[in-house]
């Protein structure tokens, strides 16, 4: 279980159904502030859930300011013993398209480019209509 950035909530990382996007980042990441407006964009269309886990932050207070400062309205995970590897992996951006058995259907590893290729890959691996 770990907490959210919002002080409040908690999550079993480990039970997390879909059809749902999980994003890895870290405030820390160029990639990951890279493909922001692209995951924001998509985010927006309120079609899909969205979950982030914030790994190797310094502290709750320097992830929640990053979030708050982009813009990401959605629940994330704080990671702050990377408990969240043995799921997620190591290194970051890393964005998972989960489905509703929990399956994971589709990973991207390294920074989205594209909201358009981001969109697709929803629409292919999630069936979701966009």
């Amino acid at each position: 279980m770990l907490p959210c950035l919002d002080g409040k909530s908690k999550v079993i990382y480990q039970a997390i159904r879909g059809p749902v996007i999980v994003n890895v980042f870290g405030s820390w990441c160029g990639p990951c502030n890279v493909e922001i407006p692209h995951l924001l964009a998509v985010a927006g269309l309120h079609k899909v859930p969205f979950v982030g886990v914030d790994v190797e932050e310094t502290n709750m207070k320097a992830g929640s300011a990053f979030a708050k400062k982009k813009g990401l309205w959605w629940p994330i995970l704080f990671d702050t013993n990377g408990s969240t590897r043995g799921i997620f992996g190591l290194g970051v951006p890393v964005t998972w398209l989960i489905d509703a058995q929990g399956k994971v259907v589709y990973k991207q590893i390294g920074v989205i480019t594209s909201t358009d290729i981001l969109k697709n890959e929803i629409k292919k691996y999630l069936k979701i209509k966009l």
